[in-house]
């Protein structure tokens, strides 16, 4: 168990709000436009030790979702570190959030990882 919390902020892109409908191989495999995700940036998934696949407990601050959600990506040594958060399951659950908060290419947001490893998101 860590023993702080641990806090950083992202700035939200195109492709992390449009991830469903962006990209040449979306044209053979319909997505949802719902798909979404939180970038997790190499050096805070180093110094948080967010690997992949890792399942966590995720809630926003604004009280939207509190469920499972997944670490995911490969970045790092070895692959090892996980450069995203999405929905566990779910690939809709952060584009629901960011349709309810109105989402937009440079909003931020904040990861709060506190010492239940329990991760709260919250638009700034």
């Amino acid at each position: 168990m860590k023993s702080s919390t641990s806090v950083f902020e992202v700035t939200l892109k195109r492709a992390h709000i449009n991830w469903g409908t962006l990209g040449s191989s979306r044209s053979h495999n319909q997505r949802s436009v719902y798909e979404a995700y939180i970038p997790i940036p190499l050096s805070e998934a180093r110094k948080n030790n967010i690997l992949s696949g890792s399942i966590y407990r995720g809630r926003t601050a604004d009280g939207f979702f509190n469920t499972l959600i997944k670490a995911s990506g490969s970045a790092g040594e070895n692959l090892r570190y996980a450069k995203q958060f999405q929905g566990y399951r779910n690939l809709k659950l952060f584009g629901w959030w960011f349709e309810e908060i109105s989402a937009k290419p440079g909003d931020i947001i904040q990861v709060i990882i506190n010492l239940d490893d329990e991760i709260i998101f919250n638009r700034i």
